[in-house]
């Protein structure tokens, strides 16, 4: 990455070094992030379930930054939708689900 920073008092002098850190515009608070291990993939497309009137339903989503074992949701899901987080990948869209957790 290269950036410009204005030196009009030259105390800026070649070799000097800084730490940076970019914060995204976005607070943490209002990103929807999710289980990484809740998507699964199918032709280049991720999905995720969720459950509506106990049952699963596919949902094609589009994913943004992972970050450790969390994944952005950009688009698909809204805060309060209810996703299956285990055992996702023996699920099949029109399955009826229990739900062990609220």
């Amino acid at each position: 990455m290269k950036i410009l920073i204005p030196n009009e008092e030259n105390k800026l002098v070649s070799g000097m070094f800084a730490d940076v850190l970019f914060n995204d515009a976005r607070t943490e608070s209002s990103r929807l992030l999710i289980p990484f291990k809740s998507v699964t993939f199918e032709q280049s497309n991720a999905y995720v379930y969720v459950v509506k009137n106990n049952r699963a339903v596919k949902t094609k989503v589009t994913l943004g930054e992972t970050s450790g074992n969390e994944v952005e949701i950009i688009d698909g899901l809204s805060q309060g939708d209810k996703i299956i987080t285990t055992g996702s990948k023996n699920v099949s869209d029109g399955d009826t689900i229990t739900s062990t957790n609220n």
